[in-house]
């Protein structure tokens, strides 16, 4: 139903070009960094211990540790994640980490964080607490914010929409109300999408993408063997897939990972010219 989507402009040099993450979210992305614990460097790309504080398995990795320690363009230099995401929020917590925690830490560009525009991604994972409540409302808010992000440098920004949660079994939505849920994350998703092409269209030196958690986990749900699940862990607690009654086990957040690794890897660089980067550079 829904797809990978993007608009790439001249500050996107291809997914071998990337140094830094900054991400936004809530328990999907959060590793339990701060700006008040070390910051991210080589030796600590988390900025935390790896993998960090999850919502998974303890001591597992999500989707970013994942990333940074398997799927990095260079396994000698791991990409950098500034991951201001925390478990339990919303949009309106997204406009707090980006206001309260990127634009005092790393948004000043201090000596230690020397991002730019060409190697710098912004990832936003949010949804799956907003859509309970005021989908359309909310994803106004988001944007708004990443207007923000816009004015302080972002130039290159990756949304992820919600996961169709609708279908697992004895969710934390409860299973009498897949259908009005369903219809709030179709909603979301929708939405998500004729925000980011109108954000695109106001900035013309903006790649904005677009990676879908909905297609990996409809993929998943429809052929759980092919992914090394067994068809009852699909709506299982404890299981391979998930831990509990909302949050996936690091094996699914593998997978997502490596979904949107792929992805990123697949969008070119506008500038045809570029020469990646490698691991000297």
């Amino acid at each position: 139903m829904f797809t990978d989507w993007q608009t790439v402009r001249h500050h996107w040099k291809g997914y071998n070009a990337l140094k830094h993450l900054v991400i936004f979210g809530s328990s999907y992305c959060d590793v339990g960094y701060s700006p008040k614990v070390p910051h991210p460097c080589k030796e600590r790309p988390l900025g935390v211990e790896f993998p960090g504080r999850t919502y998974n398995e303890p001591g597992e990795p999500n989707w970013v540790g994942h990333i940074v320690r398997d799927l990095s363009p260079c396994s000698s230099s791991p990409l950098l994640a500034y991951d201001y995401a925390v478990g339990g929020q919303d949009v309106h917590g997204v406009v707090w980490q980006v206001d309260d925690l990127f634009l005092p830490d790393i948004g000043k560009k201090p000596e230690w964080a020397r991002w730019s525009e060409d190697d710098t991604l912004f990832i936003t994972w949010i949804g799956m607490n907003d859509c309970v409540y005021v989908p359309i409302a909310s994803l106004n808010r988001l944007f708004r914010t990443q207007e923000n992000l816009y004015q302080n440098g972002a130039r290159n920004f990756l949304f992820i929409d919600v996961p169709p949660l609708h279908r697992r079994r004895n969710s934390a939505f409860g299973e009498q109300l897949g259908s009005e849920f369903a219809a709030s994350f179709e909603a979301w998703n929708k939405h998500l999408r004729t925000e980011a092409s109108s954000f695109s269209e106001r900035h013309e030196d903006a790649t904005v993408m677009i990676f879908s958690s909905w297609n990996v986990f409809s993929s998943v749900f429809d052929n759980p063997e092919t992914y090394g699940f067994l068809p009852t862990d699909a709506s299982r607690k404890g299981g391979k897939m998930w831990v509990d009654n909302f949050h996936p086990t690091s094996k699914m957040h593998g997978i997502i990972a490596e979904e949107m690794v792929s992805f990123l890897n697949n969008v070119p660089a506008d500038d045809p010219g570029f020469r990646q980067m490698n691991c000297s550079s």
